[in-house]
C-alpha cells in the first residue's frame, strides 16, 4: 500500500514538472507585441476591436463574467468583444426600464421591459457583430463583437492593445462601427520576431461619421 501511495505521488511530481515546463517554455517562446491603431491622418483610436490569427495560437483566458451595463442610458461599454459562446449579464443600473433587443444575425435577441436593479443573461454562440439598442430609449446604441479568433483586444484611449504571440506570421484585423467595409475586410500581416516589438496598424479610409454609422448601420430602425 505504501509503494502505491509512493507511486502516485511521484507520478504526480512527474505531470506537475512537465505542466510547469510546459507553461515556461510557452511563456518563453511569446513577444510581447504592441499593436497601435491609427486613422489615415495618423491619430490613435480608441475602442478598435482587434482579432488575431494564426497557426499554432492558444486561446486567452475569457473574461469570467462579461457585462454590458445599462447605466445613464447607455450601454457600457458601448463595445464589448467576447468569445464564442460566452454568456453576458445585462445589469440595468438605472432608476428607469430598459428593453434591450437586437436583430443582427449573429444574435437575435429581447430582454423585455425590466426595472432597476434586475439583470438578464444571454449568450452569445455565433461570431460576428451583434448590435444593440433600447426599444423605450432609441439613442442608445450598443455592440458586442462576438469572435472565434483566439487571440483578441480593444484598443485603449492611446489606441494601444498589448498582448503576447509566439514567434511567427500572423493575421491582423480591425473592427469598428464606423469604419468602411474596405478596412474591416482589409487583413494586416504581422511577423514576431521573438522581441519586444510595436506593430502600428493604420486606416486607409476615412471613418464614418457618428450619425452616417447609425443610419447606415443599424439593423433596428424600423423596430
Amino acid at each position: 500500500m505504501l509503494k502505491v501511495r509512493h507511486f502516485v505521488v511521484i507520478k504526480l511530481f512527474i505531470l506537475i514538472c512537465v505542466s510547469c515546463l510546459a507553461y515556461a517554455n510557452t511563456k518563453s517562446d511569446s513577444t510581447d507585441v504592441k499593436i497601435i491603431v491609427k486613422n489615415n491622418d495618423g491619430d490613435v483610436l480608441e475602442n478598435m476591436v482587434i482579432t488575431v490569427h494564426g497557426n499554432n495560437l492558444s486561446s486567452i483566458p475569457p473574461e469570467e463574467r462579461p457585462t454590458v451595463k445599462q447605466i445613464n442610458k447607455q450601454f457600457e461599454p458601448h463595445i464589448k468583444v467576447i468569445p464564442v459562446d460566452a454568456e453576458v449579464t445585462f445589469p440595468n443600473l438605472d432608476s428607469v426600464q430598459h428593453h434591450v433587443y437586437s436583430f443582427s444575425k449573429a444574435k437575435t435577441f429581447e430582454l423585455a421591459l425590466y426595472d432597476s436593479d434586475s439583470k438578464s443573461n444571454v449568450v452569445f454562440d455565433t461570431a460576428g457583430v451583434v448590435e444593440m439598442g433600447c426599444n423605450v430609449h432609441d439613442w442608445m446604441l450598443g455592440y458586442v463583437y462576438v469572435t472565434d479568433a483566439p487571440i483578441y483586444g480593444k484598443t485603449n484611449s492611446n489606441g494601444v492593445v498589448n498582448i503576447a504571440l509566439p514567434v511567427g506570421e500572423y493575421s491582423i484585423k480591425v473592427w469598428h462601427p464606423r469604419l468602411k467595409s474596405s478596412d474591416i475586410d482589409k487583413i494586416h500581416t504581422l511577423k514576431s520576431s521573438g522581441n519586444k516589438q510595436t506593430f502600428t496598424l493604420r486606416l486607409e479610409e476615412e471613418m464614418l461619421p457618428d450619425e452616417l454609422a447609425d443610419e447606415d448601420d443599424l439593423e433596428f430602425d424600423d423596430y
